[in-house]
């Protein structure tokens, strides 16, 4: 996507009227099983004080979104916009729209005074650790440790 395709580009900030077609674009990205669901976006409530998300628009068609949040983790308690997910419509990936929507959400976090954005990143994905090492995210040194359930 060149600078006047990226022109075309309009970025805000995510509400709940985004949340249905936020989950075409996910289905689209995923196939039929989504990341994200319904019931997700309805509990981070788009749009509220501690939602930090944002949307790119191209011609009024939701083409990519970063969904993040503040959160307050560890001891000492520390304000943390965490990121849930970044997902680009695949005709608009490689052309930069990542890139705008993670400014975006770097921005927003300097107005506001928060010190540390955190993506979880699966160890395997390289090439979304490339994306994050591009955009200046280091690894860091708290260690996930997971006990999952069988539903």
């Amino acid at each position: 996507m060149g600078n006047t395709e990226m022109a075309t580009l309009k970025m805000r900030r995510m509400t709940r009227g985004d949340i249905d077609s936020v989950l075409i674009l996910c289905k689209k990205v995923d196939g039929k099983q989504s990341r994200l669901c319904y019931r997700d976006l309805i509990a981070m409530n788009p749009g509220e004080s501690m939602d930090m998300s944002f949307i790119a628009e191209d011609n009024g068609t939701i083409v990519g979104f970063v969904k993040a949040r503040l959160e307050y983790m560890y001891v000492p308690v520390t304000e943390v916009c965490l990121i849930h997910a970044l997902i680009i419509d695949p005709n608009y990936q490689r052309r930069g729209v990542g890139t705008v929507l993670m400014n975006e959400l770097i921005d927003s976090c300097v107005i506001n005074e928060i010190g540390t954005i955190r993506a979880l990143i699966d160890e395997n994905d390289t090439e979304l650790k490339v994306f994050a090492e591009n955009m200046g995210f280091r690894r860091g040194k708290i260690i996930n440790y997971d006990r999952t359930f069988e539903n």
